[in-house]
């Protein structure tokens, strides 16, 4: 029996491999084997197991962790493997048996998580055709070419188009342990494969409570230059070094992960995706710059920066395209993808101006940033663009386009005064709405804009480094910047809290919230 469970264990895991369009070579993953990404007491309602990191081997089907079942409540089964973490939670929660085996017919593939259900006679299976309610506990089964996949219910969210958005959790396939499935009425997107249906303990007693918002995220750089991130959830250190003067960025994805760019200590250009799947670009930056990244609807990956001959550059999985626009020393260009996910560009070119460059030419909004600073820009619902500077009076500065993206109009200046050598930032709300955040001449957080002003002070430090700001499509506002103490504040309408963790005083922190 236990020689069986071992087999089946060994090869239930998740390979889906590397998207056909990612023309790179994955190399080693973000965190250590084993590395806890989401601890048991934040999901199934304070009664779930931990969810750790595969490692090096993140999203494949070799396991960095070996095969244990000698304490289930640590492991059981193949580390860090889909199926370990739902035979895990199982077995300790006295739920029955997760074991998949398809039989001979199912060939190489018998023992993936694909065919769970034909493996645990135990359990109730419905087909995701069914009219069958998952309740948190359950598992979500995906049927793939090779292995296959399996989540496990969290709780279940109304989305505002009247779908049902299904919170799992996943083992070995997602940065935060958190993923999300889409429900209509007999069809569900939202899986690396197609979901063939739910597994059901009847001894699982849980009922739908809903469950904890997925919080934020904040990737900072440590004194040493180590990347890591802080958010609801904890603390967890990744292996990635970042360049001097350089800051990485991060991005949700839709299936509730993150993404994150960063430039390396050679210089190299790297995108990690929302499986911990690490990719190097090809791309060389610039010294002492850093790349901006957004995500479509789909999670494709488009990145801006500057390379070594000082060249606006954009790179997708398809490739890297070299622009011909030449920008300032001492800047980065800021990216905004619109609704069709083209991109907008905006950066500074070396006589101060504030140009933005999309796939069809390049337009001068008429702007001019001050010295060592950053423009930021943001397209709103109804396809207009803003773009936001410190102007050479150390003033905050808008232009704002027409609905087709280009024939910018320039703002007159505010006399919101900008503390000098940061930048503001400005983030889409609604159809034309727009929010701008800033350290002021006082060295204090300030927005204005369609979600209003922000009303907290810090009262025992004084803010370094440029903000960084998020929006959820409820109008929850975040925000963060460093402390001249090195310590990383965050910032909400009406809450200001000081990290205990110090951060490299150089770097901005990249904030963002789960999707």
């Amino acid at each position: 029996m236990r020689r069986l469970l071992t087999m089946a264990l060994l090869l239930s895991g998740i390979v889906v491999g590397a998207s056909s369009a990612v023309h790179v070579s994955p190399a080693t993953a973000q965190t250590d084997c084993g590395t806890v990404i989401l601890r048991g007491a934040y999901w199934l309602q304070g009664g779930g197991v931990d969810d750790r990191s595969n490692g090096a081997n993140q999203y494949t089907g070799v396991s960095c962790g070996g095969v244990s079942i000698s304490s289930p409540q640590s492991q059981y089964g193949y580390g860090w493997q889909c199926v370990e973490l739902a035979a895990r939670l199982y077995r300790v929660m006295n739920w029955g048996r997760v074991f998949a085996n398809g039989g001979v017919k199912a060939g190489n593939f018998r023992y993936g998580a694909q065919y769970i259900p034909e493996g645990s006679p135990g359990l109730r299976f419905y087909p995701v055709t069914s009219s069958y309610a998952p309740v948190p506990g359950d598992l979500v089964i995906e049927a793939g070419l090779t292995y296959g996949h399996v989540s496990v219910v969290d709780h279940t969210e109304k989305s505002l188009d009247g779908s049902t958005q299904i919170i799992a959790v996943e083992q070995n396939a997602s940065m935060t342990g958190f993923h999300i499935y889409q429900r209509g009425r007999g069809t569900m997107t939202g899986g690396y494969h197609p979901i063939k249906g739910f597994l059901h303990s009847p001894f699982n007693t849980h009922v739908e409570k809903g469950g904890p918002r997925r919080g934020f995220i904040s990737t900072l750089v440590s004194p040493s230059g180590v990347m890591f991130r802080e958010g609801t959830f904890g603390v967890v250190t990744s292996l990635e070094t970042v360049a001097p003067d350089s800051s990485p960025t991060s991005a949700p994805t839709v299936r509730g992960s993150y993404a994150v760019s960063f430039v390396d200590r050679a210089q190299h250009v790297w995108y990690v995706d929302g499986q911990g799947r690490r990719f190097d670009t090809g791309v060389v930056a610039a010294l002492k710059t850093s790349s901006t990244l957004q995500l479509d609807g789909n999670d494709n990956p488009t990145i801006a920066l500057t390379d070594t001959s000082r060249s606006l550059t954009i790179w997708r999985t398809s490739g890297a395209v070299r622009l011909n626009s030449t920008v300032r020393a001492g800047t980065n260009p800021v990216l905004a993808l619109d609704a069709h996910g083209d991109y907008h560009v905006a950066f500074v070119t070396p006589s101060k101006s504030v140009s933005v460059a999309t796939a069809t030419g390049v337009t001068d909004t008429g702007l001019v940033a001050a010295p060592n600073t950053n423009p930021s820009i943001a397209v709103r619902g109804d396809g207009s663009v803003v773009v936001v500077v410190t102007n050479e009076a150390g003033r905050v500065q808008l232009a704002e386009s027409d609905a087709e993206g280009s024939n910018f109009q320039t703002n007159q200046a505010t006399s919101l005064a900008v503390r000098p050598g940061t930048s503001p930032v400005v983030v889409a709300f609604g159809p034309v709405g727009h929010q701008v955040a800033y350290v002021n001449a006082q060295s204090q957080m300030r927005t204005f804009g369609t979600l209003g002003p922000l009303a907290t002070t810090v009262q025992s430090s004084m803010l370094v480094s440029s903000p960084s700001m998020a929006i959820r499509r409820d109008g929850m506002m975040v925000l963060s910047a460093t402390g001249a103490d090195g310590h990383p504040w965050r910032f909400t309408k009406s809450t200001a809290t000081k990290s205990t963790l110090v951060i490299k005083s150089t770097s901005t922190p990249s904030i963002l919230l789960l999707r």
